[in-house]
Order: C-alpha cells, then sequence, then structure tokens
C-alpha cells in the first residue's frame, strides 16, 4: 500500500488558513499584531500553523494539499521553537497548549504520510524536548489551568516512538543502502545536522532513563543498547536509577545535579516522591525521644532550597520540626501525605546559562 505524499508547501494549508480567520479560530499567537481586538482578527501567514483535526464523518484528512512534506513540519517545529516557546507576550500555559496542540498536528501528518524513521527521529526529538522543558517550568501551575498526567502521557508517547525510530534506524544502519537513504534524507531536512547518527540519542536515552526512574522497562532497555550510546552522561542516569531501586536516596540526590539540564528537569518531577521515601525511611532510622536531627544536613541532602521548604514537607508527613532541628517519629509518619513540589534553584541557574533555541534544537 503506498503512503499518502503532502504537498503542502506552507506552515497552515491555505484553505485552513482561510477558514479559522473567517471563522474567527485563530490562536492570539497566529494573529497579526494590532488586529486581536477586531471584530475579525487578521490572520499573521508567518505565524499561523495547521492545527490539530480529529477524524470525523465527511472529514478527510488524506488529501495530499491538506499534508505538509517532512521538510515543511520539521521547519514548522524550528519556527515554534525558535519563535513560540519564549513568546513573553503570552503565559505559559497559553504557549504550552498551543505548541502542544500544533505538535500534535504535526504527529498526525507524519502518521498519514507514514514518514521514515530517519526524518520522524529529527522532528521528535525537539517535541520531546520542549515536553520537558515545558514539564517542569509548568510543575507549581493550578491544575485547572495544567493537567500534569495528561502531560505525561502525551510526553511518554512521543518519546517512545522516537525511541522505536532510533531502533528502526540501528536495525536497518549495516544496509549500505539505509546509510546512503539517510544521508540523502538528513541533508534534505537541514543543513546543521549532526555529522553523527543519532547525535542526540545519548540524551534522550538518559531522559527515558529518568522518565520512570528504578523502573525495570528502562533499565533493560539501557542494557540493550550498543555500547557507543552507553556514555558516561547515560551510565550516570542507569546507576541513579539503581541507586533508587536499592532505596539509597542520598546517592540519587547527590547524583542528580550531575545530570544534563534536560534529564534534571525530567527526574527533578519524581522528586517529592523521593523525599518522601527517604523522610520515611530516616523517620525510621533516626527514632528518638530525645535525640534531634539538623535540617541544615537534610536540606543539603534532598536538595531543597529552603529550610522553610523543608519544614513544609515534614509537616505533610507528620514529622516534627523545632528550633532547626527534626524529631524523628516513627510512629507519627503520614502515609497518605502528598508532597508539593516547587520549580528548584539549581535548575534555574543552570537554565539560564543555556540558549533555550540551541538547547531544545
Amino acid at each position: 500500500m503506498s503512503s499518502v505524499v503532502g504537498q503542502c508547501m506552507q506552515m497552515c494549508p491555505q484553505e485552513e488558513l482561510i477558514l479559522r480567520e473567517r471563522e474567527r479560530l485563530l490562536h492570539p499567537l497566529e494573529m497579526l499584531p494590532g488586529t486581536e481586538k477586531h471584530k475579525i482578527p487578521t490572520a499573521d501567514r508567518t505565524r499561523t500553523i495547521k492545527c490539530y483535526s480529529r477524524s470525523a464523518a465527511g472529514v478527510n484528512l488524506t488529501r495530499p494539499d491538506q499534508l505538509r512534506p517532512p521538510s515543511i513540519l520539521h521547519k514548522t517545529v524550528e519556527h515554534i521553537i525558535s519563535n513560540t516557546v519564549n513568546d513573553d507576550r503570552f503565559t505559559l500555559t497559553c504557549r504550552y497548549d498551543f505548541i502542544c496542540d500544533r505538535f500534535r498536528a504535526i504527529s498526525q501528518d507524519m502518521i498519514i504520510q507514514r514518514v521514515s524513521a530517519h526524518y520522524c527521529i529529527q522532528i521528535y526529538e525537539p517535541i520531546v524536548k520542549f515536553y520537558v522543558l515545558f514539564g517542569y517550568r509548568l510543575c507549581e501551575e493550578d491544575i485547572s489551568k495544567y493537567d500534569p498526567t495528561l502531560h505525561k502521557k502525551s510526553f511518554m508517547e512521543y518519546l517512545k516512538r522516537l525511541l522505536v525510530c532510533y531502533d528502526e534506524v540501528e536495525m536497518n544502519s549495516s544496509s549500505i543502502y539505509s546509510k546512503m537513504f539517510y544521508k540523502m534524507e538528513t541533508l534534505q531536512i537541514s543543513k546543521n545536522v549532526h555529522s553523527e547518527e543519532n547525535a542526540n540519542r545519548p540524551l534522550l536515552e538518559t531522559i527515558y532513563l529518568m522518565s520512570n526512574i528504578g523502573d525495570t522497562n528502562t533499565l533493560l532497555r539501557y542494557l540493550s543498547l550498543p555500547q557507543k550510546y552507553q556514555t558516561s552522561l547515560v551510565n550516570l542516569a542507569f546507576q541513579l536509577s539503581l541507586s533508587h531501586v536499592k532505596g539509597n536516596f542520598v546517592q540519587v540526590c547527590n547524583a542528580l545535579p550531575k545530570l544534563h539540564v534536560l534529564a534534571l528537569c525530567t527526574v527533578y518531577l519524581q522528586l517529592p516522591s523521593i523525599r518522601k521515601s527517604a523522610l520515611k525511611i530516616m523517620n525510621v532510622a533516626f527514632h528518638s525521644k530525645n535525640l534531634t536531627y539538623p535540617m541544615e544536613n537534610l536540606k543539603t541532602i534532598l536538595l531543597y532550597d529552603t529550610i522553610n521548604d523543608l519544614h513544609n514537607d515534614c509537616k505533610l508527613c507528620g514529622i516534627k520540626c523545632i528550633n532547626n532541628v527534626i524529631n524523628f517519629d516513627k510512629n507519627a509518619f503520614i502515609d497518605n501525605s502528598v508532597v508539593k513540589i516547587k520549580r528548584s534553584q539549581i535548575i534555574e541557574e543552570k537554565l539560564k546559562e543555556r540558549n533555550i533555541h540551541e538547547l531544545l534544537l
């Protein structure tokens, strides 16, 4: 069965652009500046991007003139990363909702056209990195504006598709034809592609290891990786995950700052549960009616930014804190407590040192 080949050479098909402009369905990010308050806002042709459309009766999603070829899909992803991710005119949640929808439309076009794994890698890598970064950036948002469960589901879908593409390329890499085909395709995608195949793969494999720290499937995948991808970065993530399995949460927290900032953003979302597990163990190990434990030490060990943050978590878990010391009591721990997450000073400092455009692309 032959696949459909997209013929739309713009980020948004002309037919959709006219329809959405007429029906006032443009997103604020797509409106021409100065026309936002007009009765019918004008579409900014350089910023309007095809939106996701569900399959329904009477709707033909396979029309070539409505599908964007892989090269245009890649350019669209680059446009979003370069021009939308850091557009401070709009809130983080506004940008997030817009970008997620447009990435979903890109993925839909790829699936319909049965795009090759080589193209998929170039397109899915920045998408996965975006989900990692915004998963961290939005971790403090109210559930009414941002759903972390839905975010995790979408993130894992894209990440697993990317890993499947990595495996497919690796499986076919011994073929002379495949190598030639890959070089031809990647040259068509971008002039600035990496000279080595899957240059970003170690980072994405690290992100997968950190996405479910201690998970058996992620650990088994590491063991099956080709030796060339078991870099120091991936090895660190593997050892960190093993430490989590062993319950050595102190070692986990000591190793976290050594990770790449995106891998750190990934695992940081699981830090509340790691901290809670550590507090539960210490609550038994250091149980005493007379002895206390200094909060400053524990703040450093569990990577808290302030004593107050540690105090709040201890209070939620039923642990007594008085005068900057902790009095552990194994009978007082609250198992069903929910430890909240806050953005980290360590990650914020690392992000300030990086160019977001280069980080995601």
